[in-house]
């Protein structure tokens, strides 16, 4: 369990990280966040597709996958 509570907080900070980055201001929740994430110019390749597959592989794959967009985002810094 700590392990998702883990990634949801990581995931959840870089989509904050995105949305600053791409100057959009974040108020619908995240029920539409799909919609704010196809709106952004900067941001890794394939994010939507790669940040919903963190919650559905295992949780080392999940770990990897997300250290991998951690460190592409911050490479758009």
């Amino acid at each position: 369990m700590l392990v998702y509570d883990t990634l949801v907080k990581v995931s959840m900070e870089l989509l904050y990280l995105l949305l600053a980055l791409n100057r959009i201001y974040f108020c619908s929740g995240f029920k539409w966040i799909h919609l704010q994430i196809s709106q952004m110019q900067i941001v890794p390749p394939d994010f939507q597709r790669r940040i919903s597959h963190v919650y559905q592989s295992e949780p080392h794959a999940a770990i990897t996958d997300l250290v991998l967009l951690v460190e592409q985002t911050y490479d758009l810094i």
